[in-house]
């Protein structure tokens, strides 16, 4: 994690206890676990990629979810940069 509330858990400490930055440069073809969380906010920050349950996105496109477990994020052919911020209801 680059930024978090929890202080044990980023390089950054931020003031807002329940939210996490996650960021992840991927290479083509990879795939990772979006972090479960009560909201969930994923940007596509440069190439593109599939969200499981979602579809593709591409560079500039966000998705928002709501309590969706853990689904998947795979690279597309160019690789992705995402950010994910994760909160938690309190």
């Amino acid at each position: 994690a680059l930024a978090s509330g929890n202080k044990n858990l980023a390089a950054i400490r931020i003031a807002q206890k329940n939210a996490t930055l996650w960021v992840g440069r991927l290479a083509p073809g990879k795939t990772v676990k979006v972090p479960e969380a009560s909201h969930v906010h994923l940007f596509v920050g440069k190439g593109s990629g599939t969200l499981a349950g979602a579809g593709d996105l591409s560079q500039g496109d966000a998705a928002r979810l709501v309590r969706a477990g853990h689904p998947s994020w795979t690279a597309g052919p160019q690789g992705s940069e995402i950010l994910i911020w994760q909160t938690q209801a309190d």
